[in-house]
């Protein structure tokens, strides 16, 4: 009978404590992206002073020889900066691209761009960057002043 009781106590705990960690889970997971974010986002800036205050004509295609990962690889050096560790192909493997960039904004002149995100009411509407499929239960995106926030 206590042997019961000890089996049902444990039950209870580990139900408990099985979402709190799935929530810490995806908070690491959320705050891994912020990062690489945050660095592609450098690297965006290192284009932009290279290149006269131009930001890059991207394309979403992996493949393509004006992808993200094709122009900003060679600034960035790490391959790993592309991928959140949130997301998963259909088999489980590691997808080769987790971020999004807005082709809205290609090449646009950043300062002129900064200018009209500060005299807008909806700045948070200029991102540069952004997850392509948060698996982290929200989406994360570097902002044209270079900052990492929450998208809504």
């Amino acid at each position: 009978m206590e042997l019961l009781i000890v089996m049902a106590i444990i039950a209870v705990l580990t139900a408990l404590t099985v979402p709190a960690v799935s929530k810490v889970k995806q908070r690491a997971y959320s705050t891994h992206c912020r990062g690489n974010l945050s660095q592609l986002g450098l690297a965006v800036r290192m284009y932009v002073d290279d290149n006269e205050g131009r930001l890059p004509v991207l394309t979403n295609a992996l493949q393509a020889k004006n992808s993200l990962v094709a122009v900003l690889g060679e600034l960035v050096k790490t391959p790993e900066v592309f991928k959140c560790r949130a997301d998963l192909g259909s088999r489980g493997a590691p997808v080769a691209l987790s971020y999004k960039w807005n082709s809205a904004f290609n090449g646009r002149f950043l300062p002129r761009l900064e200018m009209e995100s500060n005299e807008s009411q909806d700045a948070a509407g200029y991102w540069l960057i952004r997850d392509s499929a948060p698996r982290h239960g929200y989406e994360n995106a570097v902002f044209s002043d270079g900052h990492v926030a929450r998208r809504n």
